[in-house]
């Protein structure tokens, strides 16, 4: 549906509550330049510490 109006839907996984964390349906171009403007005022909205075990330490996903 948000792909034939050239929008895609939004969630914002910051936000505390998961019932909140769907945010709207929006024009690619604005999706696009918020995108650019969070990367370019280097804007973290969260960190992850979880990990693939790639390197074989044992640790899971943050575990």
């Amino acid at each position: 549906m948000e792909q034939e109006a050239g929008k895609v839907a939004l969630r914002d996984e910051s936000i505390a509550d998961i019932k909140k964390w769907d945010v709207g349906s929006f024009p690619v171009d604005e999706v696009v330049a918020r995108f650019k403007e969070e990367v370019d005022a280097k804007r973290v909205r969260s960190i992850s510490n979880a990990t693939a075990n790639v390197e074989g330490n044992g640790v899971k996903y943050g575990e």
